[in-house]
């Protein structure tokens, strides 16, 4: 301790402030880029996707965050049920944002490689989408987001 009653290099970590230490909450923002094929880069333009920042999946407090050129989505943590890793998918029939006919899922991929899928506790309206309770995220790293959800409680299904 100094003089001022601050630690050598500063004041106490964010994690240890807020109790994430012990696991009781989030530490701060992370941010997990959504993967785009080298072909499908021009294709997605037309959805909006010109830059690294307009896709990407970004955990933000208690909320999910999912922006994917003019689309996106909000959820909150607490309604994400479990996790798993899906895929791979041919990519023609993956890329962009995707609805299955008569499911209620949505998908925000930027190539046709493997997606991260949220379960939701309960359905909501996502883009054109009602009744939502399956969102596919294909960030380019899955083990990290992965870990992270895991980290704020959301177990692997």
């Amino acid at each position: 301790m100094s003089e001022t009653g601050v630690p050598p290099g500063g004041p106490a970590a964010p994690e240890a402030a807020s109790g994430a230490a012990s696991g009781a909450a989030p530490a701060g923002d992370r941010h997990f880029p959504i993967r785009v094929g080298r072909r499908t880069r021009w294709l997605l333009l037309l959805w909006g996707v010109w830059s690294p920042e307009r896709a990407e999946v970004a955990l933000e407090g208690d909320q999910v965050r999912i922006r994917f050129g003019f689309f996106g989505a909000r959820i909150a943590i607490a309604d994400v049920d479990h996790w798993d890793v899906d895929g791979p998918y041919v990519w023609v029939r993956a890329i962009a944002v995707r609805h299955t006919w008569f499911k209620q899922d949505i998908s925000f991929l930027g190539d046709g490689g493997r997606a991260l899928r949220l379960f939701l506790k309960s359905g909501r309206r996502i883009a054109w989408v009602r009744g939502c309770n399956l969102v596919y995220v294909g960030v380019q790293d899955l083990d990290g987001f992965g870990a992270e959800l895991v980290r704020r409680g959301i177990p692997q299904g």
